[in-house]
């Protein structure tokens, strides 16, 4: 009993020793199973530094919802890139910006290390996370006092001030010019810019050709800057492919213009990294003082939602920030936290569409279309939330969502008894690309045994063309794995009929800027020819898509398109109002009458 005594006296003291340990470390410990990626994860750990430096509830951070509120959207791409890494049982240092209850964000260093099993496959990941403006106060007062006279001052404040790859200041560096230069501009009545960039498609050179190239690239383009600006202003490489200029004694905005040109202009020749050319394009958004903000941190926000515009505006070009443009960041905010919410308090639905024969009248497919059952709003379209969802990477976790919803509403109607039609999921850009799609597509029919050949996958021609190799492949995954595959919208992006033949599909839709124009106009009639006798050059079925009137409906039957969907034929329903559909099992020589 003594023995067991002083055994349970030591591990008390073990334990009271490791959570002292964990109170007096510099920065907030935490802990994560699972895979976050596909939103099967969960918190093991956190540390109490959580609450003093972030000032939130430790049972908040608990509530795996509450990490994606609190993180700031401009950086959940890199969290996304760094998730990615981890995989591969690298450890990944990051900086990512966290919000505290009164509205303003803390820069937060996290230094990350995967958890792996016996079999060295990831199972989570554990990590510090440490306030960047403690830490580098702590590194200057370092070089100042204990490293004096040893000839490392300059070194350690250099390192702790610039960016070590491209060697220009850093964030912490560029807060502190940018603070001064107000404070100069603010006495003699100046006026100062802030030229927020990115590079553009940045990630596609990543997956491509390495971090490795990224890098080398990185730092081709901090030269490129530098040779551009005036040797008192400065260029801040501000995290990932974000830089960062600031100009200081600015005479009118369009000499701020004039220099945004020049980059996009000396950045568009080809760059050459590992023998391969590259071309590399940037977006740009302008703010300056004091017209749209007096503080570093309003012109950066404001600069950063002036960027966001010129990617939405096509991107390789640069604008100027409007006060409107902070009433679209806001209400783009309002969406994206609602589309969140939505997704965890089941507020989505999906509805399908007919896709008919023009032989027979029969429903030969179903097109699963996602509508948001808003509380307050009422029902919202998938346009107006699906780029938003898209651009933040919620459109994974939807996805998923529909892909399983769809799964279940057909084992469902089979269980029914019903002749199930093939049931058309479209799949997003993000998604198609995301590395986890495919196990987690063909893993959901398997475990409810649905039949593959009943789902036929939808990509926009744009989706497939922009990686042709890449597409090929996963879609001859899924073709060996008995998917049907449509190419969606087809006449609406640009094709290489020479790329369209390689690629494996089934079904090709026409898109309904051609189909609602086809009737009446001599040219328009010759082009839907044109592309249903492609469709059925390449072995293709051909469906005409957005068909509304009579008239284009026999138009498509009378010149040999296979199939047609719209509202002429059927509205999209409910799965219950469908289901009545597929109990009649009878062909509907005039859909018409049933819209």
């Amino acid at each position: 009993m003594d023995q067991q005594k002083v055994s349970d006296d030591r591990l008390h003291q073990s334990a009271g020793y490791a959570d002292e340990v964990l109170r007096t470390v510099p920065g907030i410990i935490w802990e994560v199973h699972g895979s976050p990626e596909r939103d099967r994860w969960q918190v093991g750990y956190v540390g109490e530094a959580a609450e003093r430096i972030l000032g939130h509830r430790i049972d908040a951070w608990y509530n795996r919802r509450f990490w994606p509120e609190v993180i700031h959207p401009a950086d959940r791409p890199a969290l996304l890139e760094a998730l990615k890494r981890l995989k591969n049982e690298e450890v990944v240092v990051e900086e990512f910006r966290w919000q505290k209850p009164d509205g303003s964000w803390l820069w937060l260093e996290s230094r990350i290390v995967p958890i792996v099993n016996a079999r060295h496959r990831p199972v989570g990941f554990r990590g510090i996370s440490t306030d960047l403006s403690q830490r580098f106060s702590s590194y200057a007062e370092m070089s100042m006092e204990r490293f004096k006279g040893e000839g490392n001052s300059d070194l350690l404040l250099h390192m702790a001030f610039h960016d070590s790859l491209t060697g220009l200041p850093n964030r912490i560096l560029l807060q502190d010019r940018l603070d001064v230069s107000l404070h100069h501009a603010k006495r003699k009545m100046e006026t100062v810019a802030v030229l927020f960039l990115d590079l553009d498609r940045f990630k596609n050179v990543n997956d491509t050709l390495g971090h490795q190239a990224g890098d080398l690239i990185l730092k081709e383009v901090a030269k490129r800057l530098i040779a551009y600006v005036r040797e008192e202003d400065t260029v801040a490489r501000f995290g990932g492919d974000e830089f960062v200029i600031v100009l200081s004694d600015i005479a009118e905005l369009g000499e701020v213009e004039e220099l945004a040109k020049k980059i996009l202009k000396i950045l568009a020749p080809a760059l050459l990294i590992n023998g391969e050319e590259v071309h590399v394009n940037a977006s740009i958004g302008i703010a300056t003082f004091p017209n749209d903000g007096e503080t570093s941190d309003t012109l950066l926000k404001n600069a950063d939602n002036a960027l966001y515009q010129a990617k939405e505006a096509g991107r390789n070009n640069y604008k100027v920030y409007t006060p409107a443009m902070h009433l679209k960041a806001s209400a783009k905010m309002l969406v994206e936290n609602g589309l969140r919410k939505a997704i965890e308090h089941g507020e989505l639905r999906l509805c399908y569409q007919p896709i008919v024969s023009l032989k027979d009248g029969r429903i030969i497919s179903l097109e699963a279309l996602l509508r948001w059952e808003h509380p307050l709003n009422g029902i919202i379209m998938p346009e107006e939330f699906i780029p938003l969802a898209e651009e933040t990477g919620i459109i994974v976790q939807i996805g998923e969502w529909v892909i399983e919803t769809a799964v279940a509403q057909a084992v469902a109607w089979r269980k029914a008894g019903f002749e199930l039609p093939v049931i058309s999921v479209n799949i997003s850009p993000r998604q198609f690309s995301n590395e986890h799609f495919l196990e987690f597509l063909t893993h959901s029919l398997k475990e409810r045994r649905v039949n593959p050949a009943i789902f036929q996958l939808e990509l926009t021609e744009s989706v497939a063309m922009e990686n042709i190799a890449e597409s090929i492949t996963r879609l001859r995954f899924l073709k060996d794995r008995g998917f049907r595959v449509a190419i969606d919208d087809f006449g609406s992006g640009y094709s290489s009929l020479s790329y369209l033949k390689q690629l494996p599909l089934d079904f090709l839709k026409i898109d309904k800027s051609f189909t609602q124009e086809s009737t009446g106009d001599a040219r328009d009639e010759t082009i839907a020819q044109a592309i249903i006798a492609l469709g059925h050059t390449l072995h293709l079925e051909v469906c005409a898509e957005g068909i509304e009137t009579c008239s284009e409906y026999e138009f498509f039957k009378a010149n040999g398109c296979d199939a047609v969907q719209g509202f002429y034929i059927c509205r999209p329903q409910p799965a219950e109002e469908i289901g009545r559909k597929l109990g009649g099992a009878q062909p509907i020589a005039n859909f018409g009458k049933i819209r």
